[in-house]
């Protein structure tokens, strides 16, 4: 493959320089590109991903360095190492569209591009199979970019919505396409960030928390539409847009009158999302359905039409971030508390039974953001599972012994056995009975 990969570099390379040398459909500017674009339609039929990467001061292709004195490679590795790129990724379904975009950013001067969050490019551009990552590698910090441009998407596309406009739904395959590689990595990298909501901002952290949770529960179910289902998600309250905004943020109980046109919601939704991409049905039936419970009662009545099997997953993951977020109205459950509340009153009533254990053993037996006593008598805070040890999670220690706040929170990973000894779990507690704000150390 070495040749084939640096015929790829060359035309790479010959398509950059084109497009700061010719105008926009110019042959010299275009060809290049198709001929990448061909190259990696072929490709990706076998594969799923195709990495360009520097690695340890080499060009490398997939797993095979390309070295100086071949053709392109220098110009590349020169290009990509100014701009503090680690590894470019390429994905099957990527168009020509979207590798003009690649190249606008790549053709950038090096002091413009560092001015450039390339991820909020990508998102704002539709780029779903195309992923840049920086040489720092710090996948916290991307997730928080990503989560970050996602609720300002939802907060966008409300506002676009009440001035009549259609927000643009590759935008918003583009977020889950992002959420769904990082789950992919590091699941705890971004679920960590479901417990990171205030009630400020409660509508749009709510959308993005359940397009996140819903699309890490079809991954876990294994779901060939794992990302159609996380955009449902993400979209599952755009309805609210033409609920008046004094019926949603009421504090107290609402009058029938009030109830009534807030049940309209799920219905304004499913034809904001039709007027979206009107191809994306199963999405609208979601987003029309996610307030109907597995026992069928809920709002709209649905008779007897088809319930489509991603709306349970929506409900699940729409109950339970409700139940964990904090709200003016509403108390913060803590997760393991929300979990058996689900389970033990909920579980085949409200709720899928098979979907939600699947939930359950997903977010596992200490939840991210638990709140937990350890062996030692220290306090910690859960914030990262071990799938194939739920018991002993990854935990933040900020109380010690003394019950008094450490100096510097103390990171640990309960796998390790010499920890496990003197730190293994005991019991949860209730952080609202110690005033401690779990947020900040997530």
């Amino acid at each position: 493959m070495r040749e084939q990969y640096l015929e790829l570099i060359k035309n790479l390379v010959s398509s950059i320089k084109g497009y700061n040398y010719y105008p926009e459909g110019h042959p010299a500017r275009e060809k290049p590109i198709y001929r990448v674009h061909e190259f990696l339609t072929k490709y990706l039929n076998d594969s799923p991903s195709l990495r360009i990467a520097i690695v340890e001061d080499t060009l490398v292709v997939e797993d095979i360095p390309l070295f100086d004195a071949q053709p392109g490679v220098m110009d590349l590795y020169n290009s990509m190492d100014q701009r503090k790129i680690g590894e470019i990724l390429f994905f099957k379904g990527v168009t020509v569209d979207e590798l003009k975009t690649l190249l606008h950013i790549l053709a950038m001067p090096v002091e413009e591009f560092k001015s450039v969050d390339v991820d909020e490019y990508f998102l704002q551009k539709g780029v779903k199979f195309i992923e840049i990552i920086d040489k720092e590698r710090d996948l916290k910090k991307k997730s928080k970019r990503v989560y970050t441009h996602a609720k300002k998407f939802i907060v966008e596309a409300m506002n676009e919505i009440r001035l009549g406009r259609v927000p643009r739904i590759e935008v918003a395959e583009s977020i889950v396409a992002s959420f769904d590689r990082i789950l992919k990595r590091d699941e705890s990298a971004i679920m960590a960030l479901v417990m990171l909501s205030d009630y400020d901002n409660y509508t749009f952290n709510h959308s993005v928390n359940v397009g996140i949770l819903t699309l890490a529960l079809a991954r876990e179910l294994r779901w060939s539409d794992a990302e159609e289902v996380g955009i449902a998600g993400l979209l599952h309250d755009i309805g609210k847009t033409k609920t008046p905004i004094e019926i949603i943020n009421k504090p107290g109980k609402l009058t029938p009158e009030e109830w009534e046109i807030m049940k309209k919601h799920p219905i304004d939704g499913a034809k904001i999302v039709q007027q979206m991409d009107k191809f994306k049905t199963d999405v609208s039936l979601m987003v029309l359905q996610h307030h109907v419970r597995y026992d069928r009662s809920g709002y709209p009545d649905i008779k007897n039409s088809k319930m489509i099997e991603g709306t349970h997953l929506i409900t699940i993951s729409d109950t339970y971030d409700s139940m964990t977020t904090l709200r003016p109205y509403q108390r913060r459950y803590d997760p393991k508390e929300a979990l058996d509340i689900m389970v033990n009153k909920l579980r085949g009533k409200a709720l899928h039974p098979r979907y939600l254990d699947t939930f359950v053993d997903m977010l596992g037996i200490y939840p991210v953001g638990s709140c937990v006593r350890l062996k030692s008598g220290e306090i910690a805070i859960v914030t990262g599972l071990n799938r194939s040890d739920p018991l002993h999670p990854s935990v933040k220690i900020i109380l010690g012994k003394d019950g008094k706040y450490l100096p510097k929170p103390v990171e640990i990973d309960l796998t390790d056995k010499s920890e496990r000894k003197k730190r293994e779990i005991i019991t949860l507690v209730n952080p609202t009975l110690l005033n401690i704000d779990v947020t900040r150390y997530l």
